[in-house]
Order: C-alpha cells, then structure tokens, then sequence
C-alpha cells in the first residue's frame, strides 16, 4: 500500500516517515472534522524543508552570472582563435548547469545564463570561422607550407 506525497504527489511506502523525493514530512493528519481543519494540517506538512536550497539557487545564479561574462570574452576575443574557443564551451557548460537549477525560480539569473549560453555559442563559432580564415589566409599567403 502507497501512501501519496501532499507537495509533489509522488509514490512513498506507508511506514516512510519523509517522501525520498522532496523531504516532505509523511505523518498521516487526524480526520479533520471540517474543510478548514484539512486546509491547516495539510499546510503544516508541506512546510517541511525547500526542495531547492538558498545556497544552491545562489551559485546557481553566480554561475548563470559567470556564464555570461565568459561568453562574452569569447565574444570579444573570438578573433584570436583559441581563446575563443577555450572561453565559449566553459561557458556554455556554466550556463546550462545554472539553467538547469534556476528554470523553476522566478528571476532573471535563468534569463541570464540563457544569454550566456546564446552569446557562448556565437562566440564559439566565430571563433572556429576565424581559425578556418587564419589558415586559409596562411596556405594562400604561404605562412604554411605542405
């Protein structure tokens, strides 16, 4: 017999004191006699603990912060080839880690890393164009020679 989580209604054993999911306390209320006696012991079971925590949403948001910084040196420095391409995959990474954890939050630090991820993006390409082009130009130019 399964008993169903009241804050993210996944599945969990009957003897289970916390759902394995979100942490959520599992402690089966008394019949209420009436709708508002439900409504107050179902609000004081989900105020067990965050599914997210502060501290993790916080780095989450300094790296969707660093991310865009990062892509934006990649931006900037794309036509020197290798710092480019050093630069835009790191943050790419970042931001995909940070979109990861903010997509459920509220706040700009998801739009933030999306634009790091865009601008990273850009960047990387620009910087493969602008490796393709300095060897072209050195075979044309004979700086290399096969």
């Amino acid at each position: 017999m399964h008993n169903y989580c009241l804050r993210c209604k996944s599945a969990i054993k009957q003897d289970a004191p916390l759902c394995i999911n979100c942490g959520a306390s599992v402690e089966t209320p008394e019949q209420p006699s009436s709708l508002q006696d439900t409504l107050t012991n179902s609000n004081q079971q989900v105020k067990a603990k965050p599914y997210r925590s502060e501290q993790r949403i916080a780095e989450a948001n300094s790296k969707g912060h660093l991310a865009l910084v990062r892509a934006i040196f990649a931006m900037v420095f794309c036509w020197t080839g290798v710092l480019g391409i050093i630069l835009a995959p790191i943050a790419i990474s970042n931001a995909t880690k940070s979109m990861q954890i903010t997509w459920e939050e509220d706040n700009k630090s998801y739009y933030i890393a999306l634009a790091g991820k865009i601008i990273g993006g850009i960047g990387l390409v620009m910087s493969i164009v602008f490796i393709f082009n300095w060897f072209i130009l050195g075979c044309v130019y004979g700086v290399f020679s096969f």
